[in-house]
């Protein structure tokens, strides 16, 4: 009954003293064991403080692990959030431009594509150079620099029958020259 006791209350810190005691082997082991003793509850106040201390530090350490997760999550949504602000931004310009176009398209007037009539439905009346009296001539002028610079007279109908022919005004102006 009284070995219970003992065992139970002050076994575990005779263990660990007369441990030591059989560890370092002092001179007068029974002042050390009673020096031990009474700084027992002391070192047990001590290492109950830095096993509290430990524990405090880890969750420290955690707590800043998950602080440090947490910002570099806020850095890349901030980003992703800066993506599509610019990518809305650029939609929202291009958005305007087309507007833009569309009203300036919508000022001009729109272009008809017609087909040309055939050529052997244009008849036009031919004249020759004898009956256009010179009062009735058309003065066309040549580029300087060119055989025969200046202005020449020719009937408007000349060059009418050259062009209805289907020449070109510089073939017309040939023809007439020839």
């Amino acid at each position: 009954m009284d070995s219970d006791y003992l065992q139970r209350v002050v076994g575990e810190c005779l263990k660990k003293c007369l441990a030591e005691v059989a560890e370092k082997r002092p001179f007068d082991p029974i002042e050390y064991i009673a020096q031990w003793l009474y700084n027992y509850t002391v070192n047990v106040k001590y290492e109950e403080e830095k096993i509290e201390e430990a524990k405090q530090v880890e969750q420290e350490k955690s707590d800043f692990e998950f602080e440090r997760k947490k910002r570099d999550q806020m850095k890349e949504e901030a980003v992703r959030f800066a993506e599509i602000a610019a990518e809305r931004e650029r939609q929202k310009e291009e958005q305007q431009k087309r507007e833009a176009q569309a009203a300036l398209a919508s000022k001009l007037a729109p272009v008809e594509e017609k087909e040309e009539p055939p050529e052997d439905s244009v008849k036009t009346a031919e004249v020759t150079v004898e009956s256009v009296p010179p009062s009735e001539a058309v003065a066309t002028e040549t580029p300087a620099g060119e055989e025969g610079a200046g202005i020449a007279e020719v009937p408007e109908e000349e060059t009418a029958v050259a062009a209805d022919e289907g020449g070109t005004s510089e073939e017309a102006g040939e023809a007439i020259e020839e």
